[in-house]
């Protein structure tokens, strides 16, 4: 799995942590670029709310597709482990 698909994943799960937490796992994760890494994939994680959705078109889960999709786009370099949860991310803030 490439980094940012990583970082993804871990910025994903950011609710459910304190942020003392989260900075822990990412220097884990990713030594001393845990700073980068980190802003990286809040990039993405800001990034899933520029997604234009239709609110009247559509049910949360369907929504949450179109956003995971345009990620997946966007991001071709991201896994498809870190498209779902950034997108499950999208829909949790969205509920």
């Amino acid at each position: 799995m490439d980094e940012l698909s990583r970082a993804v994943i871990l910025i994903s799960v950011s609710y459910l942590k304190s942020d003392a937490v989260l900075t822990a796992e990412f220097a884990d994760a990713f030594g001393t670029a845990a700073d980068e890494w980190r802003a990286r994939a809040r990039a993405v994680q800001s990034e899933t709310f520029t997604v234009p959705v239709d609110w009247d078109g559509g049910g949360l889960g369907e929504l949450r597709d179109v956003v995971r999709a345009e990620i997946a786009r966007r991001h071709p370099e991201l896994s498809a482990e870190a498209a779902d949860a950034i997108a499950d991310y999208w829909a949790f803030c969205n509920r």
